[in-house]
This record gives C-alpha cells, sequence and structure tokens, in this order.
C-alpha cells in the first residue's frame, strides 16, 4: 500500500474515532432525556406498543432487515458481509424510543451496532481497502462504546478481541486505540461523564463466600 494511501487511511481512522465520539456522546444525552422524561411521565409505559410500530416502521423506511443485530455487526468487522449504512440511524432511534417507554434494551450492542455502521460508511466514503475497512469498523466500534461508557481502553481491547476470535489482532488493538482515545475526549468536551459502578460492601473470603 503506497505511503499516501496509508496517510489517508489512518485519517479516515482518526476521523471515525471524532465522529464515533460525537455519536456516542449525543445517543449517551438522548438516552439519558428519554430516561428522565419515562421516569418523570409514568404513564408513558402504556405507549411501548405504539413505540414498537414506529420502530417497526423506521426500519422498513429505512430498508433495514429486522434480523439485523450485534452479529451481523461483528461478521461485517472480520470481513464476511457489509453493514448498512442506515443500520445507524434505525439502531439510534429505535434505542431511544424503547427507553422513553420504559422498554427493555441494553446499551452496549447498541454501542457496537453504531460504532461498526459508522466505521463501515467511512470505509466506503474513503474507499478503502476491504482489510481497512474492517479495521475502520473496528475503530467505529471502539470510539462509540468508549464515549458510552468512558472506557477507552476497554473498548480498544475488546473490540480487538472481536476482529480476531482465535487470535490477538495488534492491528485491531492500534485501530481501536485510534478509534477509542479521541471519542472519550469528545465526549468529555461535551459533558458525558464515564460511567461508574460503586460497590459498597465487599463479602469476606470464605468458604462460604468462594462457593455461593
Amino acid at each position: 500500500m503506497q505511503v499516501k494511501k496509508r496517510v489517508v487511511a489512518w485519517c479516515a481512522l482518526l476521523l471515525t474515532g471524532l465522529c464515533g465520539g460525537l455519536l456516542g456522546a449525543l445517543f449517551h444525552l438522548s438516552l439519558d432525556v428519554s430516561t428522565r422524561a419515562r421516569q418523570s411521565f409514568r404513564p408513558l409505559l402504556f405507549a411501548l406498543p405504539l413505540a414498537g410500530l414506529l420502530i417497526v416502521g423506521l426500519y422498513r423506511l429505512l430498508r433495514v432487515p429486522f434480523s439485523t443485530g450485534t452479529h451481523q455487526v461483528l461478521s461485517a468487522v472480520r470481513g464476511e458481509k457489509p453493514i448498512a449504512p442506515a443500520l445507524a440511524p434505525a439502531i439510534f432511534g429505535g434505542a431511544v424510543l424503547t427507553h422513553l417507554c420504559g422498554g427493555s434494551a441494553g446499551r452496549e450492542g447498541a454501542a457496537l451496532q453504531l460504532g461498526g455502521s459508522l466505521g463501515s460508511a467511512l470505509s466506503r466514503l474513503f474507499r478503502l481497502p476491504s482489510a481497512w475497512g474492517s479495521l475502520a469498523a473496528t475503530a467505529g466500534m471502539s470510539a462509540v462504546f468508549s464515549a458510552l461508557f468512558g472506557t477507552p481502553f476497554a473498548a480498544a481491547f475488546f473490540c480487538a478481541e472481536v476482529l480476531c476470535v482465535r487470535r490477538f489482532s495488534l492491528p485491531g488493538l492500534v485501530a481501536g486505540l485510534v478509534g477509542a482515545l479521541p471519542a472519550a475526549g469528545v465526549a468529555r468536551l461535551l459533558g458525558v461523564a464515564p460511567v461508574r459502578y460503586q460497590i459498597p460492601t465487599l463479602p469476606g473470603l470464605s468458604p462460604q463466600s468462594v462457593w455461593c
């Protein structure tokens, strides 16, 4: 690969990280607003069936297959199948509607799907080779995951492991860091605080605690 093309490819990965940070921060803030709205207005729970119909309509409008899930995104990262560009708005809108009406939906899978779709779209925009396209998808997944949870190194290592299941991928780790570190900075600038879980007490070490 020529030096000029390599520079373009690395710039594409860096741009993926910055855009992923912006997307992840916006997703985080949107979910927080929708959750607070639902907590403030309990009758929104009764609108959950309507939210389901709206999500179905959104997927059909964007022509995204209903079977598309995290496993399809992981397959695309490994170069097995491309990701539909419309997946990102479908996931974004569907997750916000679900949280708004009290549905059960995690953020981890949505982060991976958003980031993978973003990275795949930018790789096509920059006309990157398939190998670099996989790295761009990895950078996107790491970026959105990092911005959403405030864990850039965990995001990069996790997505590098996703890229190659049976062996560790050093290029995948580097691409993940290029995506995750700028994304974490963008999220911090936009006021998105890292997710922290506090454990008030830890049980003492005993045969019973080890067994249970």
